[in-house]
């Protein structure tokens, strides 16, 4: 054996006995590469009758191609992999952008809000104070004279046009007290007054504010749907999107695997064909 068959056989050698871990080390061109000669040696090895070293390529055209399907699932694998992840962030980062939109809106509103009912209730108090002011000028602050006084005083006059002084300063001493009397009584309930008007004028303001309020609720109500219902949309089209790539990613996937049996069967025809035709050749050169 001449020194280039030597190395020829060195080189089937170590090729023929690539160990598990090696052939998993290799990239598919490196891959390739070697179905390619390890092919070449078994077609070699029928032809000159060394069946033990076809039979050890064959195991190793399996290991091979084991690798490089493994290798094709792996990187359709990871390729899907990626897929569902850019999917992810992307509804991630819409989501993150959809809640700063929304809280920057709802704050915005609650803050506006708390403006409006901050004006409403200092416009209420001035209200109040204009009011109270108008009721202290406008309710008189002495009452009429009752017919009971007017008749005191009538008589206070006849006595002083007769000279009775004496009987006059009596009657005008019942007539002071009476007076006093009921300037108290008025002083009382014109106050009573003033303050029920005032509680009419509060209670109006109250129910003002109860309106502005339910206003605001209903307002930020409608905004916490208009939410719901943009996020319900949002997780919708993602939700859409993640089916479409989920059957794209499946039918890749059928392809791949589908791919991957048809090149074995052709590999596994492929050899048939060498092998029989190996054989005849071998065969003919016997007779």
């Amino acid at each position: 054996m001449d020194k280039t068959e030597r190395e020829k056989r060195r080189h089937v050698i170590n090729l023929l006995n690539m160990d598990k871990k090696k052939i998993e080390m290799m990239d598919e061109e490196e891959l390739f590469s070697a179905i390619e000669q390890v092919e070449e040696i078994r077609i070699d090895a029928v032809k000159e009758g060394r069946f033990l070293d076809a039979d050890n390529s064959k195991k190793m055209l399996k290991m091979l191609r084991d690798s490089h399907d493994k290798i094709k699932k792996r990187e359709i694998k990871s390729k899907h992999q990626i897929q569902r992840q850019k999917l992810d962030e992307d509804f991630q980062n819409e989501v993150d952008s959809f809640t700063e939109h929304w809280n920057s809106k709802i704050l915005t509103y609650q803050e506006e809000c708390q403006r409006l009912e901050a004006e409403h209730i200092a416009s209420n108090r001035k209200n109040l104070e204009e009011y109270r002011d108008e009721l202290e000028e406008t309710v008189p602050t002495k009452p009429k004279d009752s017919s009971r006084l007017l008749d005191l005083k009538a008589k206070i006059e006849q006595l002083v046009r007769v000279q009775e002084y004496k009987d006059a300063h009596y009657i005008q001493q019942k007539a002071h007290e009476l007076e006093r009397s009921e300037m108290e009584k008025y002083s009382f309930e014109r106050q009573k007054k003033i303050d029920a008007l005032l509680d009419q004028r509060v209670l109006q303001h109250q129910n003002e504010y109860n309106s502005l309020r339910k206003r605001v609720l209903n307002g930020l109500d409608e905004l916490e749907l208009q939410r719901k219902n943009e996020y319900d949309r949002l997780f919708l089209k993602f939700n859409n999107l993640r089916k479409n790539i989920e059957t794209q990613q499946s039918m890749q996937s059928y392809m791949v695997e589908k791919s991957i049996k048809a090149m074995n069967l052709n590999n596994s025809m492929r050899q048939y064909y060498n092998q029989f035709s190996a054989s005849k050749t071998a065969g003919d050169k016997t007779e």
